[in-house]
């Protein structure tokens, strides 16, 4: 047989061992190219997967409270969460100390924390946010007639950012939580802003009249009356010997006090003998003589007001002040005050530069700011419109320019002296001038458009803010009452992470 008919003949018998193994080889590689390549698929995934959820893009879009069906992500809860602890701890920051941890617990019963606490908050404010929101849709209001607010409110928002050195998007997460985004943020707050507008207007629309007044301060008046009053302090003698056991010194002291009784009352009876309480005062030299003080009855003090307000002028009593001392008390007079307060809007114009050229670009504005005014309805409304367009004022700028209870020697000198050394009628619109002085507190220089609204008694004004207080309340409460299923859903937990 041939060479060739041989070679021939093994081919046809099938493949060699070599050729076998050769191939066996290659599938194996083939198979763990295979395997490999899905589990880099997988890993890949889980890298893309381990990056999204880093980011917070997965937490932050998550529905984390509902409110009868509205919708509200973790962003939502964070930005209330975070205002609400915020101003519970406004008052530690204040004084430079650490506020608690939100794991720290409030009520040891209920195991409540802080945490728990911020949480409640912020679903109540999200339902009351509900409430006027939906209403003021219903209402015609959209998030249209907000826009210009709420870029006011983030430009804010950017300059305080920049101001402690964060970019806008760092500051977000910084104050609202690590998913805040611009987005998000101008997302609530358009939405808070059209529930606080339609808050506002209805705010605005509420009046009272002198019946309602009167009816108020009948029910009231043991607050709005004012007291005048006198009275001896008599307290019991210190003791300072550091040798006494605290069982001698205890003793010591209730002698003390009851020395300081047996004074006052030596000093009563004198008085309801016929003497004075200032002789009274001159045969009692260790005790605190203090006479004719005025003040309303909201602000008397706890340890004698219910006393004093049963008295009728001329009558003393004897009043005890725990284990501090004794009064010998008598009401003067009581009256309701005719004191007034003022009611104002204006427009500020600042002079950027306290030069010749920077007066006289702030008066040409406001003048032309006065002159816009005079041509149209000159109403307060329309005044006020003017106000929260042009006004620098931005204690003001958004309310109409107005200021309500403004008292004497409440404002700089020469707005104060308009509002308090001339007599006006409502409607009054005046121009005033303000040069910053060494001494103000308000540093600026400028001019003011001045529209006086008019006049109140205080204790009237006090009545007027009591029944808008109430008849808000009253109001928001109703709309509320309509949103009963309210709560959170497993994604809080993403909330103050």
């Amino acid at each position: 047989m041939s060479a060739s008919r041989e070679k021939k003949q093994r081919q046809g018998n099938g493949p060699s061992v070599q050729e076998v193994k050769a191939q066996e080889t290659n599938a194996a590689y083939k198979k763990k190219v295979k395997q490999y390549t899905i589990i880099g698929i997988v890993i890949a995934v889980l890298v893309v997967l381990l990056l999204v959820w880093n980011s917070g893009l997965i937490q932050r879009n998550q529905t984390a409270a509902t409110v009868d069906g509205t919708k509200y992500s973790v962003n939502d809860v964070n930005y209330f969460y975070q205002t609400a602890k915020y101003s519970a701890n406004y008052i530690y920051y204040m004084y430079g100390i650490d506020p608690p941890a939100d794991d720290t617990v409030i009520d040891e019963t209920t195991g409540e924390t802080y945490h728990d606490h911020y949480l409640e908050q912020a679903l109540g404010s999200l339902t009351q946010l509900t409430a006027l929101y939906d209403a003021a849709i219903e209402n015609g209001y959209s998030d249209a007639d907000v826009t210009e607010d709420v870029k006011a409110q983030i430009k804010e928002t950017k300059s305080g950012a920049s101001s402690y050195g964060y970019s806008y998007g760092a500051y977000l997460k910084a104050q609202f939580g690590r998913y805040m985004t611009p987005a998000a943020y101008k997302a609530i707050l358009t939405k808070s802003a059209v529930a606080d507008l339609y808050y506002s207007d209805y705010s605005d629309s509420l009046t009272f009249d002198e019946a309602e007044l009167e009816a108020y301060y009948e029910e009231n008046k043991d607050s709005l009356d004012t007291f005048k009053y006198s009275y001896l302090y008599f307290t019991p003698a210190k003791v300072e010997d550091e040798n006494l056991t605290d069982a001698e010194k205890s003793e010591l002291e209730t002698a003390n006090l009851a020395q300081a009784k047996i004074l006052a009352e030596k000093a009563l009876t004198a008085i309801e003998g016929g003497s004075t309480l200032a002789e009274q005062a001159e045969v009692h030299t260790d005790a605190s003589f203090t006479e004719n003080t005025e003040t309303t009855g909201s602000a008397l003090s706890t340890v004698f007001a219910d006393k004093l307000k049963e008295l009728s002028a001329g009558e003393f009593a004897l009043v005890e002040n725990g284990t501090s001392g004794y009064y010998v008390l008598t009401l003067v007079d009581r009256y309701l005050s005719d004191k007034t307060t003022v009611d104002v809007r204006h427009v500020l114009v600042r002079a950027e530069e306290d030069t010749e050229e920077g007066w006289k670009a702030a008066e040409t504005k406001i003048e032309e700011i006065k002159a816009e005014y005079l041509a149209g309805e000159q109403t307060e409304d329309a005044f006020a419109a003017l106000a929260n367009k042009y006004s620098d004022d931005t204690g003001s700028n958004t309310t109409g320019g107005l200021y309500s209870g403004v008292v004497k020697d409440n404002f700089v000198a020469e707005f104060d002296a308009w509002l308090f050394d001339e007599e006006h009628n409502p409607g009054d619109v005046d121009v005033i001038k303000h040069v910053a002085g060494e001494n103000d507190g308000n540093k600026y220089n400028g001019y003011h458009l001045a529209y006086f609204v008019g006049e109140k008694l205080v204790w009237q004004n006090t009545a007027t803010s009591a029944l808008l207080s109430q008849a808000q309340t009253d109001w928001v409460d109703s709309l509320v009452a309509n949103y009963t299923d309210a709560a959170f859903t497993n994604a809080v937990k993403y909330v103050a992470e």
